[in-house]
């Protein structure tokens, strides 16, 4: 006997098939997702082995790029939500995708293998500034551990000059140790011991903060050595001039000759050379030298 079962039977098979058709989309989405890692894997293997097998390349310098901070998602919170968050996945997908991490433990490996050098080197400023090969100079004392050969082979490698105070010449000592005396005579210089590598790595950050962002050079024309960075000291410069000048208009019984020579400070010498300059007075060329000493 047959029995009409009517529109539940439809119902269920209707049922039975969404769910087939939603597994299906599951596994293709998961087989998409290993066929794209495979190919980033792969792709990140070609890329180092043809780096690591290159004779032309001895020396590999790596950002140390914080990867998981770069993509870290854009949502937020239920009570303060985040912003332009489709903007964001699309960046984070981006970056996933060059496989960055992946290339760089793949390189590191395999130029080891090979005999070459892999290192390291933090990624504040290294790709803002541009720096090319043979700008940047190393000024140093006669100590044996910046002679020694690995140190020089070491800077030839990266493309440092080396340059060392000249024999004889007391006072010819690098910028180095100028700052290590600011920094030994600041008020919260402490008195014991750091208790860890930590708390020393901590303080010379809040020293290097304060010495780049508050601390106004005398021998830059009283700025900070951020603003001469930047670029911004000729315009600062300028605005003191207006300002010494509406006061001496306002009080001139305070000055006796011209107010302070605020030019912007072209080269800056560590250790300048008591030379008479044709161009200003007695006063100014004293003044000037008082300051970058």
């Amino acid at each position: 006997m047959v029995k009409q079962i009517g529109n539940g039977g439809r119902v269920a098979d209707a049922r039975c098939g969404e769910f087939a058709r939603q597994n299906l989309m599951v596994s293709i989405r998961i087989n998409n997702r290993r066929y794209g890692a495979d190919v980033r894997r792969d792709m990140a293997h070609k890329t180092s082995h043809a780096l690591a097998n290159n004779p032309q390349h001895k020396l590999f310098v790596f950002e140390a790029l914080k990867v998981k901070h770069m993509t870290a998602s854009a949502k937020g919170t239920v009570e303060e939500p985040g912003k332009n968050v489709r903007q964001k996945a699309g960046l984070n997908r981006s970056i996933l995708a060059a496989t960055w991490g992946q290339t760089t433990v793949f390189l590191q490996y395999k130029a080891r293998r090979q005999g070459k050098l892999c290192i390291d080197v933090p990624p504040h400023y290294s790709s803002q500034e541009a720096i090319a090969p043979n700008q940047v100079v190393l000024h140093s004392d006669n100590g044996s551990p910046m002679k020694g050969a690995t140190m020089l082979a070491t800077l030839q490698s990266l493309g440092v000059m080396p340059s060392f105070s000249r024999p004889a010449v007391s006072n010819d000592n690098p910028y180095s140790e100028s700052l290590f005396k600011t920094l030994k005579y600041r008020p919260i210089y402490p008195r014991r011991p750091f208790e860890n590598l930590l708390a020393a790595r901590q303080w010379v950050g809040t020293f290097a903060a304060w010495y780049n962002d508050e601390h106004r050079h005398s021998a830059i024309g009283f700025v900070t050595p951020a603003e001469r960075h930047a670029g911004l000291d000729a315009g600062l410069l300028r605005k003191r001039v207006d300002v010494y000048e509406a006061a001496k208009k306002k009080h001139p019984e305070r000055w006796s000759g011209t107010t302070r020579n605020w030019l912007p400070v072209g080269v800056v010498h560590l250790n300048p050379d008591q030379q008479p300059d044709k161009e200003f007075g007695p006063k100014e060329v004293a003044s000037g030298l008082k300051r970058a000493a």
